[in-house]
């Protein structure tokens, strides 16, 4: 019993402020200040809030959306958001795009994209969400899109190696750049394809198993800054001024970053001994011999590679992190920079067991 009597002026003391990250930040200082445990689990309670996550629950698959996540299990299919909308949703969707700014949602089966918006009532806090219209992209049977992204209230998507636009208010659909195709770069029938825009720019990525084509374009001008580069990783990283993507090859791999105004690449990081390597957001992923780290994509800030529970996937720009058997979806930049300023206060809270280096990297590629 005498040790509710501390804890209990604690969490009196905290709960005078208004938000977890607040509740977060004065628990640090405490436990900076003297390793007060009753502080440590005011952290850990307020870690995940602070962190602004999403609960998601366990479930048999996981598909990546842009700005949402979708769980496939027991033959029951979900749509959750990055701001923690859920909804129950047919079998059939293979993509799915969110913009947490409109709270729209839209979803495409490969034949159709299907627009929706959320909203909730103030007063019962109960849920809602309305059908706002349906977009023909394929009128082939056999043969559905592979990657759509929404931009500028215009939805750009791939089909049969090229690359498409449709008005979201008239529908109208046009191939951007008629007289280009992208191609993967081999014959087989079965690759991977990631659409993605940021600063009026668009990339591509078409491949497998460790061959890409990389393509980006300013949608501005309608001209290319490069076609069908070749790359070792279906991940890259779109920023405002660069693209930052992964070439090399297997083993050797070197991380570039292609400005848009130089159009000139430059060596961000060479590798003599790398097991695996991905990106999410802003973050990179590696693992180089028996360590994990994780780094900004200039390589000048890195945190823990010992992160406080265990990372299981990443979804785009985001990632799912489990802790008591429970899921966690987090932006990326949010877990960089809150575990960056966190491990900066109090290094010793990351003084945690070894991570399996080959596990971690085998759930990467999940």
């Amino acid at each position: 019993m005498k040790n509710i009597a501390p804890l209990f002026l604690l969490l009196l003391l905290f709960s005078c402020t208004k938000t977890p990250e607040e509740l977060f930040q004065n628990a640090i200082i405490e436990y900076n200040t003297n390793q007060d445990p009753e502080a440590r689990i005011i952290i850990e309670e307020n870690y995940f809030s602070t962190l602004k996550a999403v609960e998601v629950e366990i479930a048999d698959t996981y598909l990546a959306g842009h700005n949402c996540i979708i769980l496939k299990s027991n033959a029951v299919t979900t749509i959750i958001t990055s701001d923690g909308y859920k909804e129950p949703w047919s079998d059939d969707i293979l993509y799915a795009y969110y913009d947490p700014q409109t709270q729209t949602l839209c979803t495409s089966d490969g034949y159709k994209a299907e627009f929706f918006i959320f909203s909730k009532d103030e007063q019962t806090g109960e849920q809602n969400i309305a059908r706002l219209k349906t977009i023909e992209l394929s009128d082939d049977e056999e043969t559905t899109i592979d990657a759509f992204y929404v931009y500028n209230n215009t939805l750009y998507y791939f089909f049969k190696r090229r690359i498409y636009s449709a008005d979201t208010v008239t529908g109208e659909t046009t191939n951007i750049f008629p007289e280009l195709t992208f191609p993967p770069p081999f014959t087989k029938e079965q690759f991977r394809v990631s659409l993605s825009i940021k600063a009026d720019h668009l990339a591509v990525n078409i491949g497998n198993a460790g061959s890409y084509h990389l393509s980006l374009f300013s949608l501005s001008t309608k001209k290319s800054l490069f076609h069908n580069k070749k790359t070792n990783s279906f991940f890259y990283a779109l920023l405002d001024d660069s693209v930052y993507y992964i070439g090399g090859k297997t083993g050797a791999w070197i991380i570039y970053r292609y400005p848009f105004t130089s159009q000139t690449p430059e060596p961000v990081k060479e590798f003599t001994s790398l097991k695996d390597i991905s990106i999410s957001g802003e973050t990179v992923f590696y693992v180089d011999a028996d360590d994990f780290h994780i780094t900004g994509i200039n390589f000048k800030s890195q945190i823990s590679e010992k992160p406080l529970y265990p990372i299981k996937r990443l979804i785009n720009d985001y990632l799912l992190i489990e802790h008591n058997r429970q899921l966690y979806l987090v932006k990326t930049k949010n877990y960089f920079d809150t575990n960056r300023h966190f491990e900066q206060l109090v290094p010793e809270f990351f003084e945690v067991d070894e991570i399996s280096a080959e596990e971690l990297t085998e759930e990467m590629q999940e």
